[in-house]
């Protein structure tokens, strides 16, 4: 990872501390959704540094220093060990997976807090899709300020004789 990527990756978690600081929860939000592209974008190994600033940036809002950082490194590294199976470059997918990801951490989350569990589905569903339309703008974000080379693509001096 280069120097200018991982700058770029910290000054997206500093705006997006900022955003979940100002919507005032402790539960994962767009911030953890920027590990989630972290990794699917970057790999496992910039989504688990980008899991643990997040998580350190969610301790500092209130949350829960060990619980933060663990659920961050675990998106990132989820994130990386995801991309290995779809197209990088695919949006809907990563929207699904940003879906699944945060549905699972918020029913998690919800389950000690004595609710019941219709209540406990219905706000990871409605968390998981508000969720989706922060992944949908970040990643589509990144897929449009990547660098957009292929392997298999010939430069101009490849065709010449």
């Amino acid at each position: 990872m280069s120097v200018r990527t991982l700058l770029a990756w910290g000054v997206s978690i500093w705006i997006f501390t900022g955003i979940e600081a100002a919507m005032g929860t402790g539960i994962p939000g767009p911030l953890f959704m920027l590990t989630l592209a972290a990794g699917f974008s970057s790999g496992s190994l910039a989504g688990v540094i980008v899991g643990v600033l997040a998580g350190l940036c969610s301790a500092i809002l209130g949350g829960s220093l060990f619980l933060f950082t663990l659920m961050g490194v675990a998106l990132g590294l989820a994130g990386g060990l995801c991309a290995r199976y779809f197209s990088r470059r695919n949006l809907l997918v990563a929207i699904i997976m940003g879906w699944l990801f945060s549905f699972v951490l918020c029913a998690l989350l919800q389950i000690g807090t004595h609710r019941a569990p219709l209540r406990i589905f219905q706000f990871a569903l409605w968390r998981g899709l508000f969720n989706a339309l922060w992944i949908s703008a970040i990643y589509g974000i990144v897929l449009v300020l990547s660098t957009r080379h292929s392997s298999h693509a010939r430069t101009w001096n490849e065709w010449e004789y």
